[in-house]
């Protein structure tokens, strides 16, 4: 019986100190949603002000006179109910093509377990050394695997080829990777471009090299 009010003492602070939990818990999702709410908040705000308001610095959260017109100037602007129409269209058609192509692909997996191992042969097949070599050798880049690189037949093919030679040490010392400039795309059109007209005759190698580099420091100018 002495252990009665101990037992009964213990409880109550656990109930309280799962209440302040809960309570904590609760005012954290709270914040949490309205953190995530106010995006959608601000945009439906804008929806209903007019242009003068929208562009206000500090801006106004409640419009002085709400503008529920702008919906109506919003949707006659342009075909909506086409826009509509097409997502709808798009996103059904796409998921029921999925769906059963993918249900397909499952049954094929599940019947034909040989075309799996099949499939992981005729990867360990292509990424064998002697074979991402002669990929390399035939199609002008480089091996795919570090074997390839290492391989008695690579080495001796750059030995007898520097420009290979020059690739596979720019290769191994830091990688191929994406120029990180904004003019990226357009200095690889042009760059294509311009190796397009000299394999097909239309340029000789120097004016397109210097027309190449002309449009290349315009670019990286701008």
């Amino acid at each position: 019986m002495r252990g009665g009010p101990g037992l009964a003492g213990g409880s109550g602070a656990y109930r309280v100190r799962r209440l302040v939990w809960l309570v904590l818990l609760y005012l954290a999702l709270t914040a949490g949603a309205a953190l995530m709410l106010l995006p959608f908040a601000w945009m439906l705000s804008t929806s209903l002000k007019t242009l003068s308001e929208a562009l206000r610095i500090p801006p106004i959260w409640i419009p002085k006179v709400p503008r529920w017109e702008n919906y109506a100037l919003a949707w006659n602007a342009a075909p909506f109910g086409r826009y509509f129409f097409n997502s709808f269209f798009i996103a059904i058609t796409t998921t029921v093509g999925e769906v059963i192509t993918t249900i397909l692909a499952a049954y094929g997996f599940a019947k034909m377990n040989f075309q799996i191992e099949a499939a992981v042969r005729l990867v360990e097949f292509l990424l064998r050394p002697e074979n991402t070599v002669y990929w390399a050798k035939e199609t002008g880049y480089l091996p795919v695997t570090v074997s390839g690189f290492e391989s008695d037949e690579w080495q001796d093919f750059i030995a007898a080829n520097p420009e290979r030679a020059a690739m596979t040490e720019q290769f191994l010392e830091g990688g191929f990777g994406q120029l990180h400039h904004p003019a990226y795309w357009d200095i690889r059109s042009v760059i294509i471009t311009y190796y397009e007209q000299v394999l097909l005759g239309e340029s000789d190698p120097k004016t397109a090299l210097d027309n190449l580099a002309a449009e290349i420091e315009a670019l990286i100018s701008e």
